[in-house]
């Protein structure tokens, strides 16, 4: 994990998997630019100046993606993955990366899908490769 947090004992892949609604294998196409506002917003955390009493999420940028291979769920047609600007507050996304992407259903017809710390990009790794074949394991019907 990117982020440490004392105390904090983060789920395995394979609790991660069985807790999600979603399962998917993405390919990041293209990372889109903030909006203005996000941008804005952006700055003033990145400077110590969150806005006060406000409710908010840290902003992301919107990315593009096909899906690969389902494994759990099914992944909504015409929405975006959410990209962390910072890694300790979502998933950061490369475009051009596999991702194993971990995610809640959105709450709401066309919301993004924000995936869940967890899902990580697929490289020719040992450690990621063996992490996938857990997560396969998990579902046969979907090899």
């Amino acid at each position: 994990m990117a982020c440490s947090i004392p105390g904090k004992q983060w789920p395995t892949t394979a609790e991660l998997a069985i807790a999600s609604d979603l399962v998917f294998i993405a390919h990041v196409e293209r990372i889109r630019r903030m909006s203005p506002e996000d941008t804005k917003l952006m700055e003033a955390i990145s400077s110590g100046n969150p806005p006060l009493n406000v409710a908010f999420l840290p902003p992301t940028h919107p990315a593009d993606f096909s899906v690969l291979r389902v494994l759990k769920g099914t992944v909504p047609e015409h929405v975006l993955l959410q990209s962390a600007v910072q890694n300790c507050s979502g998933v950061h996304l490369e475009e051009g990366g596999d991702y194993l992407i971990f995610a809640n259903r959105p709450s709401m017809a066309g919301d993004d899908i924000a995936p869940i710390k967890g899902s990580f990009k697929l490289d020719d790794s040992e450690y990621t490769q063996d992490e996938l074949r857990k997560v396969e394991f998990l579902f046969p019907s979907k090899r």
